[in-house]
């Protein structure tokens, strides 16, 4: 009987951080998977509006150290869409962001956008490795 316990592999994708331009991810290698679900928990959002905001997104490369990353689209194995975090309704949610595209290495990246203003949020995140080729995946304790 095939189970979620032993079919998923998680891993860290973002460590709980205050958001601000520039910040990057774990990289998180899919080797051995074929699929990758990034798991965002939105902690707080502050002052965020459309004038302030940050977005979200994922990035893939073949590197290990993502030296020839490109974003990720729906063209390329987006599945869902970039998160927005432009108003403080975002607050204690989560979110999800999925990979199905080709390259070996992933990660998200956070582009802050400020016209005027000055907002803050908090959020962390995990990558959720799923339809390995071997398993079970999850064999217990801290990752």
């Amino acid at each position: 009987m095939r189970d979620t316990y032993h079919g998923f592999f998680t891993t860290p994708a973002l460590d709980y951080v205050s958001l601000s331009h520039g910040i990057d991810g774990t990289i998180v290698d899919t080797f051995g998977f074929n699929s990758c679900l990034f798991v965002l928990h939105v902690d707080d959002v502050q002052n965020a509006d459309s004038q302030h905001y940050f977005v979200i997104y994922l990035c893939s490369s073949s590197s290990p150290d993502m030296s020839n990353e490109t974003r990720v689209t729906a063209a390329n194995g987006l599945l869902g869409s970039d998160l927005v975090l432009d108003s403080t309704s975002y607050a204690q949610h989560t979110a999800t962001l999925g990979y199905v595209g080709g390259d070996r290495y992933v990660r998200l990246k956070v582009e802050e956008v400020v016209i005027t203003g000055t907002a803050q949020a908090h959020m962390s995140a995990i990558a959720v490795l799923d339809h390995g080729a071997l398993q079970p995946l999850n064999i217990a304790g801290l990752v």
